[in-house]
């Protein structure tokens, strides 16, 4: 297959998940937003049509199947709008679990992905590892450890408000000395079996920060031993997570698999990270995270905002 050939196949998934996601849209539409002729828009949809990957309706055109029906193309980089927010067979809403070394990683690492989540109805649960009571010695702005973990969860419940999270869980561990233990892995198995989430948000592995990478770790050892079922202590409640996807927040992911368009929900993914004010007067999280995002939808996936993941398509049962 020819360079040419590949663009043309590429462009064409990228206007079939587009069109997932705003449902119905006309030529004009699709002329703008991928900077395209009219001629190329009529024959890239007519052969989405053909395929069966959209209906053409008067007036515009909208998709008829979702990445549920779609297996083989589950992990090409871009997403589709059935797969990103989660959507289950027949529409059914799904669990999410979102595990989160420190409070605000939710928000900057994939804040833009729990936002689309709940747009659609999803269930959110965050799980927060440390304590939060690292304390603070920024000028103006100090704080003692009791302080700071009260400060750091009040945050974060209004950062869950703004972002839709059902619930929140605390492991109260020490910010800056985690590590992977046999009972902390038990931990993540017995989240996972609780909560039986169909996607599962960690930090990538290869973060600078040590309690990300430990973090990355542990959930990469818990998904498949909390689907193995063997265990005694499991019994009945053995579950198989369907997909990890690993966010990046100190250290950008070098090769990315998945990119989500959060450009809808960018300004709720800001309004979120703005809620721990206590962290933005020592680093503009919120100005970095909109930097990254910018620049992975600009560069990468063609889209105004965009995160970037690793992808694992579990297959461990």
């Amino acid at each position: 297959m020819t360079d040419l050939s590949m663009a043309v196949l590429q462009r064409q998934e990228q206007i079939a998940d587009w069109i997932d996601l705003n449902r119905r849209v006309t030529i004009t539409d699709v002329c703008r937003y991928f900077s395209i002729s009219v001629a190329t828009a009529r024959r890239d949809l007519q052969a989405l049509s053909e395929q069966g990957r959209i209906k053409r309706v008067h007036g515009g055109a909208v998709s008829v199947q979702s990445a549920i029906e779609q297996p083989q193309i589950v992990n090409r980089m871009f997403d589709t709008a059935g797969q990103a927010e989660g959507n289950g067979p027949n529409g059914a809403r799904r669990s999410i679990l979102v595990f989160a070394p420190h409070f605000d990683d939710e928000a900057i690492g994939c804040g833009g992905a729990i936002a689309r989540h709940t747009a659609k109805g999803d269930r959110v649960v965050v799980v927060f590892m440390s304590r939060g009571d690292s304390g603070s010695t920024v000028p103006g702005h100090e704080m003692d450890p009791k302080t700071s973990e009260r400060t750091l969860k009040a945050e974060a419940e209004k950062a869950g408000q703004v972002l839709g999270i059902v619930r929140q869980v605390y492991l109260d561990l020490d910010d800056g000395f985690m590590g992977w233990t046999p009972d902390l892995l038990r931990e993540f198995v017995r989240l996972i079996n609780r909560y039986r989430p169909s996607i599962v948000y960690a930090p990538h592995a290869d973060e600078s920060h040590s309690d990300h990478r430990v973090a990355s770790q542990l959930v990469s050892d818990a998904v498949p031993r909390a689907g193995w079922g063997a265990f005694p202590t499991l019994a009945d409640r053995a579950w198989a997570v369907e997909e990890v996807r690993y966010y990046e927040m100190w250290t950008p992911i070098q090769r990315p698999n998945l990119y989500l368009d959060i450009t809808p929900y960018v300004e709720t993914k800001l309004a979120a990270i703005r809620q721990y004010a206590s962290q933005l007067v020592m680093v503009p999280y919120d100005d970095g995270s909109l930097g990254l995002n910018r620049f992975r939808g600009a560069t990468t996936a063609r889209f105004q905002y965009a995160e970037a993941f690793i992808q694992w398509a579990v297959t461990t049962r």
